[in-house]
């Protein structure tokens, strides 16, 4: 197990090095790391599953492309679409963290409904592996996107 001390003295613990992280870099340049893992335990103990519409939501394959970039299509196009995604607040709108590739299936497909799990900030904040300031991350080779 891995022990992450954040700058506010708060713990964070990644059980395997296997366990899946969403990242993005917002268009300020800051980089937001959320573990999968542990939101996915959080939703499922707690969480209320909702259910989404991609119409309601503007959501086209052609909106999805951009977001997720290299997203390979071919796995996509596999995965199970009765599996929720989840969105974590962020910037009084909300991310989604898990559920690219479903997302863009359903998209193809013309599937209108996906299940889905919102986590509280706090539920969000519990499972932000680290925040990183401009230029202290990853180098993505990419421009900033949000």
């Amino acid at each position: 197990m891995l022990r992450i001390v954040r700058s506010d003295g708060s713990e964070f613990r990644v059980r395997s090095l296997t366990d899946q992280v969403y990242s993005m870099q917002d268009d300020l340049g800051w980089q937001w790391h959320w573990s999968v893992s542990e939101a996915l335990k959080r939703a499922q103990t707690c969480g209320e599953l909702f259910t989404v519409s991609l119409s309601e939501m503007e959501i086209t394959t052609e909106r999805i492309r951009p977001q997720y970039d290299g997203m390979d299509e071919e796995y996509a196009m596999s995965t199970d679409l009765t599996r929720p995604l989840i969105f974590v607040p962020f910037r009084e709108k909300h991310q989604l963290i898990d559920g690219w590739n479903r997302l863009f299936k359903a998209s193809v497909l013309g599937v209108d409904e996906l299940f889905a799990y919102f986590l509280s900030q706090d539920e969000a904040d519990a499972c932000l592996v680290c925040k990183l300031p401009p230029g202290r991350g990853i180098d993505w080779g990419q421009p900033a996107r949000s």
